[in-house]
């Protein structure tokens, strides 16, 4: 299984865009369009690990916002919770303290 660190990640997109750049240079030097330097296999493979790095480091911010809207729910719930148990318990407070006497049977 892959790493999903990001900064593993960015770092892998540096090395391959760095080697895109220097074989679209070496292809450019040559004299080739920008069509025929697409149809060149190495040029191909280079592109299209630049386009994977860009869309897995996407993918891990995608899923960082993820947990972090879920943690903060989490946390929404759980003050919702505490105030609902808290104004329970004032409730029930509240009636004992306005029940009236019981009579007494003769």
């Amino acid at each position: 299984m892959g790493s999903m660190s990001k900064e593993l990640r960015e770092k892998q997109l540096e090395k391959a865009v760095a080697s895109f750049k220097a074989v679209e240079a070496s292809l450019k030097e040559k004299g080739l369009s920008d069509k025929e330097a697409a149809k060149d296999s190495v040029y191909r493979k280079l592109r299209a690990a630049v386009l994977q790095g860009k869309r897995r480091i996407a993918a891990i911010d995608s899923r960082e916002a993820h947990v972090s809207a879920m943690k903060e729910k989490i946390t929404k719930a759980e003050k919702v919770a505490k105030e609902k148990k808290v104004a329970a318990v004032a409730q029930t407070a509240g009636k004992a303290k306005t029940k009236t006497p019981k009579k007494k049977k003769k």
